[in-house]
């Protein structure tokens, strides 16, 4: 299938599911790491489609981190990294958890980087009590088979 059929094919398949989503009152779906799609509740904080967003992760790694230090290097998913240790404030991290952060507050975050691609390989942020969320990414950039599904033939139109 070229790419462009394969886009198309993903966008639908995740057009269904957020249609069918919000058609039940949830939040948009989650992709667990095993690949299952679930709706959040429609009560959840999680914003997924924020989190990569142009404005999400990549911004505020980019100019929100402060007190900014190498921890040391470790070994994620069998790839070498480089983990980062900073402070970003809740007001920057709130668009991404539904503003449930104190936004005056300044919050530990990790992130390791692959080495060789300067990938983000994984994201930990740490919130008061031992709460907090990890982002593990892997098979970025790797080449994606999506297979065309499979369309019921077309019924045909009655005659008048």
């Amino acid at each position: 299938m070229s790419r462009p059929a394969s886009a198309l094919a993903l966008l639908g398949l995740l057009l269904g599911i957020l249609s069918a989503c919000g058609a039940r009152g949830q939040a948009p779906p989650v992709i667990a790491a095993a690949g299952d799609i679930a709706c959040d509740p429609a009560d959840a904080n999680f914003n997924g489609v924020v989190l990569f967003a142009k404005t999400g992760v990549p911004e505020i790694l980019r100019t929100s981190v402060q007190k900014l230090q190498v921890a040391e290097r470790e070994t994620v998913q069998n790839r070498p990294t480089l983990h980062l240790r900073g402070e970003v404030s809740g007001e920057k991290l709130n668009p991404l958890v539904g503003s449930t952060l104190k936004s005056d507050v300044m919050y530990p975050v990790d992130c390791w980087i692959d080495e060789q691609s300067a990938n983000i390989a994984r994201i930990h942020v740490t919130e008061p009590e031992g709460n907090g969320w990890l982002i593990e990414l892997f098979g970025t950039n790797e080449p994606v088979d999506i297979p065309t599904p499979q369309l019921p033939p077309a019924t045909p139109k009655p005659q008048d």
